[in-house]
């Protein structure tokens, strides 16, 4: 399951270091790096896709979202940040009500010769039993240094988040 560099996992590192960086800008400026950001976001309408067709189109909620970043004197760098659904409530094509739990989480270190990064997505969609409808399970990896880039994504779940 080892794959070099696959489309999806470079554009969300991209994605997320985009993110990060505007966020770390604006709470460097803001807090000094002493402490972690904290942000909520709006997601209504944002869907998980499945691999049996299902769409779960969201319908009311947010994400918290905490990040805290730390660098060296010598330069080296991190991040961590971590993704929680508060409240989320979604619908499958034919109307049915279901609950979004789980969470995100996706850190990196780097320095001006490495740079790592992994991302770990576990959300549950719950049907009105309580039980599972549907599930997203995937952990990526990135690593890249002068001589080479090296990544990896396992996906066990049977949906997708909504796209960064």
């Amino acid at each position: 399951m080892n794959r070099l560099l696959r489309g999806r996992t470079v554009r969300r590192v991209a994605t997320v270091l985009g993110t990060l960086s505007s966020v770390l800008i604006l709470a460097v400026g803001a807090a000094g790096a002493a402490g972690a950001v904290h942000a909520t976001q709006d997601v209504t309408g944002e869907q998980f896709t499945c691999t049996n067709g299902n769409v779960f189109t969201i319908q009311s909620g947010t994400i918290s979202l905490v990040m805290h970043e730390g660098q060296t004197p010598s330069g080296n760098f991190n991040f961590t940040g971590t993704i929680t659904p508060n409240h989320v409530v979604a619908t499958d094509q034919n109307g049915n009500l279901v609950r979004i739990v789980g969470a995100d989480w996706f850190g990196a270190t780097g320095s001006d010769t490495r740079f790592e990064a992994t991302e770990i997505d576990k959300f549950q969609i719950l049907g009105a039993s309580g039980g599972p409808v549907g599930t997203v399970n995937e952990t990526s990896h990135i690593t890249a240094n002068a001589n080479h880039v090296q990544s990896f994504d396992f996906n066990f779940g049977d949906c997708a988040t909504p796209p960064d």
